[in-house]
């Protein structure tokens, strides 16, 4: 997957809204011009009579906390490229590369603390939920911004000797 994929901000997610009665999931359809269906006036589960403005808050709502978790557990999965980016700073730092083959390297890397501070920005800064897997992902993608912040400063460490 490209670093520079949309889908780590922002992945693709599929409609559903809650039912503001029995709190369970109400799928809400696409007509083929991507416009949202809502034809199904009545929750599936319990039968009550959902309002267009319920639809369509719990949708957002819906949207954006899925939206969230899925882009944290994707930016979570790249904590990996840790290693490898380690083991080639230290190859680079004991063969004697130049600077700018060692500069190269950084910029490269410092793409994952960007993605980190954006996803922070929005879904944490703008929105906040209260869910524990929300908070879990939370948690998860602080820890990787602070492996994230250690590696390049490790980096520089390693550029300055």
């Amino acid at each position: 997957m490209r670093i520079s994929d949309p889908e780590y901000i922002v992945p693709v997610v599929h409609c559903y809204a809650r039912c503001f009665i029995c709190r369970n999931p109400v799928p809400i359809r696409r007509d083929k011009y991507g416009g949202l269906i809502l034809s199904e006036r009545n929750c599936p589960n319990c039968g009550v009579f959902l309002d267009d403005d319920e639809i369509l808050n719990s949708f957002a709502v819906n949207l954006l906390h899925t939206s969230a978790i899925a882009a944290a557990n994707k930016l979570i999965s790249l904590d990996l490229a840790t290693i490898p980016y380690i083991l080639a700073q230290v190859l680079i730092t004991y063969l004697g590369f130049p600077i700018w083959a060692r500069l190269f390297n950084i910029v490269i890397y410092h793409m994952p603390i960007i993605l980190l501070i954006r996803w922070l920005y929005r879904y944490w800064y703008r929105f906040r939920f209260i869910d524990d897997e929300y908070l879990d992902a939370l948690k998860n993608l602080r820890t990787s911004l602070a492996l994230w912040l250690a590696v390049n400063i490790l980096n520089l460490i390693l550029l300055l000797v």
